[in-house]
């Protein structure tokens, strides 16, 4: 620990998450210390409608030196990143499996949700949720989450461009409008 008043307290570790929408992309750095979360950096950037095509990044070489650019002129820089999936780009749906592992679970999910799914399964991301025990327990109720490779392997190609390992991708918060 170097410099100013940083080495006055011990370094938490440090997150980055992007936001990736078709229009703009929003880049939070944080860090975790202690029992706290701080925001060490913030940036929303403008990018072409034509980079992002139907979730796809379509112009990942371009997307990254943008991001790249606005994380050089941060003083804080994370080497990984999570990434976010637009809701509207995933399907979701409530499935019955056995309490099982989570490998298990969800390559039964894959089995069961196939049929429900707007693209071939073997296109598919699948992840599950931990299950709500129904009945005696043996059973549960879990989320299944399913999104195109595609959506979510081009994302991963534009960050790694950036100079970034990507470890996650998470489902972005559902939005619900409410109208009076």
């Amino acid at each position: 620990m170097t410099g100013g008043t940083r080495n006055r307290r011990q370094v938490g570790k440090l997150a980055l998450g992007i936001d990736i929408g078709s229009k703009d992309t929003k880049i939070v750095v944080a860090e975790q210390s202690a029992q706290q979360v701080d925001i060490l950096g913030a940036a929303s950037l403008s990018i072409p409608s034509d980079w992002v095509v139907n979730g796809q990044i379509v112009q990942p070489k371009a997307f990254a030196k943008v991001v790249a650019t606005e994380l050089a002129s941060m003083d804080h820089r994370p080497t990984s990143a999570v990434i976010s999936i637009p809701s509207a780009l995933a399907t979701l749906r409530w499935i019955t499996l056995p309490i099982m592992d989570p490998a298990e679970r969800r390559e039964a999910a894959r089995f069961k949700v196939k049929r429900h799914l707007p693209f071939p399964v073997e296109d598919a991301y699948i992840d599950t949720s931990e299950p709500i025990p129904t009945g005696d327990g043996s059973t549960g109720q879990s989320l299944v989450i399913a999104v195109r490779r595609e959506v979510i392997d081009s994302r991963a190609v534009a960050i790694e461009y950036a100079g970034l390992q990507p470890v996650g991708a998470e489902l972005e918060a559902l939005e619900k409008v409410l109208v009076d």
